[in-house]
């Protein structure tokens, strides 16, 4: 038992098996043609109808309930024209009118794009936009932010509000409601439309193949079984909850529990209350593989993984690598080669790729962005011909097996468990009136997890500067996550020879006013404007009176 507890055998055993029957599951769909998702919603629903597949806020809806509701909205779905790989974006917050927009877009063969429902004006419409949509579905919640970019979209995108209809007024565009789904019938749709999906047909913009593997391996690895709850407080948006809590529990009849948002006051109450099994918190959606943790007491609290030696052996796709703390760039041996990190040294996760035919390594990139894809990818990593993705995750794996998460790196950080690309936060500050330059990075904040939005500025004029109308400015133009809770302004911006933005010295002199020169003052984000920033402000952090 001792030796099984600090080398990890018995899980590692269950993983690399995992491994292989998750290849043999994913092998007998391809052949079967049966790669669309709604297929294995379907038989769940076929097989176990009243089996409870969704808790929410005291409500609980059955595999039936959801399948009866998102058969009314494919019929609706088609009355409007809508046919396979059509796209329509969903905007929807965490809730089974979430679930029940997917299923029905998926089962007539159309393409669900998730929107982040952070976002309004320029990223929304960029967002909205890129895919070429037919449709975008809404919550009304969002309409606020739809009608920052309404008047842009092309007007041939069909515009409908459906969801949780609980706002009043005047509604922007047509509203589906239960009456008029009323008029739909709740019979299945034709099979024709899924049957035979390829291997690589698009599934919510994510390859088919990720979609499926992503949902079957959890199932798998954790011995997933129609008891379980699993827990999400992650928005539904994200692949991580999509597919590890949306989809798994059609591979296992399980039940998801759907949270709006993360309450660290109610989060263990809620685990308690709906009996929960298992929750989500981390992952790296992107990448091809993923770690998973099966914790049942404090050993390795706070880890986001474990893998013993025997996972490390058999599976050796995931790699971390040094970097140097300075330059963040990846640190090469004499030969040009990676440098493996040591056990207990901190490196960048990276995971091995393999795009040949079927793999379920692949790794197809951003939609219609080659330069982020190119970015996001090391050839000639460990030898010559290799290719691995580099998360920008910096992780720890101990002498235990367990993998801690311990920063980000390069252009993003995370903050209210969000990424925040640093590139769109200076892009909206540097065309502020009275801003010269901005150079955005994330900063530690104590008491806080993950990093907080923070701006070094040059200013043309300080002292007539409008900070109140930046602040207002910022809050309209980026998601709530990415507002730069700080600034600092700087007579002069540091760059490298090539004129990259420093911002290594930034992020670790962070809000240390003892650190950071007195000729460069702070501000920070009080309601509506930005007010000075000092030691007395700092302690008041330390000691939790302030929260961010």
């Amino acid at each position: 038992m001792y030796l099984d507890a600090r080398f990890n055998i018995s899980t590692d055993l269950k993983i690399v098996h995992a491994g292989y029957n998750t290849m043999k599951r994913f092998d007998q769909l391809a052949k079967a043609g049966r790669m669309n998702m709604y297929y294995q919603f379907r038989d769940r629903a076929k097989a176990t109808p009243e089996r409870l597949y969704i808790m929410f806020e005291g409500a609980e809806y059955t595999y039936r309930d959801i399948e009866k509701a998102s058969n009314r909205l494919a019929n609706w779905l088609l009355g409007q024209g809508i046919k396979p790989k059509d796209r329509i974006c969903m905007m929807h917050q965490n809730h089974p009118t979430f679930v029940i927009a997917w299923l029905a877009i998926t089962k007539i063969g159309a393409v669900a794009a998730f929107i982040n429902t952070n976002l309004s004006d320029d990223p929304l419409l960029h967002c909205l936009t890129l895919i070429e949509p037919t449709m975008v579905l809404f919550d009304r919640k969002y309409q606020q932010q739809i009608a920052t970019i309404h008047s842009q979209l092309n007007p041939s995108v069909l515009l409908f509000a459906y969801g949780e209809t609980t706002h009043h007024g005047q509604a922007l565009v047509p509203e589906v409601t239960s009456s008029v789904l009323a008029e739909y019938a709740d019979d299945d749709v034709s099979e024709d439309f899924i049957k035979n999906t390829s291997f690589t047909d698009p599934a919510i913009f994510v390859y088919t193949s990720r979609a499926a593997v992503s949902s079957i391996s959890p199932s798998v690895v954790l011995n997933m079984t129609s008891s379980d709850r699993i827990y999400t407080v992650m928005p539904l948006y994200h692949a991580s909850a999509a597919f590890m809590g949306m989809m798994t529990p059609f591979y296992t009849g399980a039940t998801l529990i759907l949270s709006r948002r993360f309450s660290a006051k109610n989060f263990w109450d809620d685990i308690t209350r709906y009996k929960a099994t298992l929750f989500i918190l981390y992952g790296s959606t992107e990448a091809p593989k993923a770690v998973y943790i099966d914790n049942r007491n404090e050993y390795g609290s706070g880890a986001v993984g474990r893998y013993g030696p025997l996972v490390r052996l058999f599976m050796p796709e995931i790699k971390l690598v040094k970097v140097d703390p300075d330059t963040e760039e990846l640190v090469l041996d004499a030969k040009g080669f990676l440098v493996p990190c040591k056990m207990n040294e901190e490196g960048e996760l990276l995971v091995m790729i393999d795009n040949t035919p079927k793999s379920l390594s692949r790794f197809s990139g951003y939609y219609g962005n080659k330069a982020a894809t190119e970015k996001k990818l090391i050839q000639n990593a460990f030898r010559k011909g290799d290719m691995y993705f580099r998360s920008g995750d910096i992780l720890r794996l101990t002498d235990d097996g367990f993998v801690y998460f311990v920063d980000r790196i390069g252009d993003t950080f995370r903050w209210k468990s969000e990424n925040v690309a640093t590139t769109e936060v200076s892009a909206v500050i540097s065309v502020f009136p009275g801003v010269l330059e901005a150079n955005v990075y994330g900063t530690l904040v104590p008491g806080h997890e993950g990093r907080a939005s923070m701006a070094a500025i040059s200013l043309v004029d300080e002292a007539r500067f409008d900070f109140a109308g930046l602040a207002a400015y910022l809050k309209q133009k980026l998601p709530s996550y990415a507002v730069p809770l700080f600034l600092r302004v700087v007579r002069t911006m540091d760059v490298t020879g090539t004129f990259k933005q420093q911002k290594v010295k930034f992020r670790k002199q962070g809000i240390d006013v003892d650190l950071i020169p007195q000729d460069e003052p702070l501000y920070w984000l009080q309601g509506t404007t930005f007010v000075r920033f000092g030691r007395q402000e700092l302690e008041s952090i330390k000691r939790g009176e302030s929260k961010l």
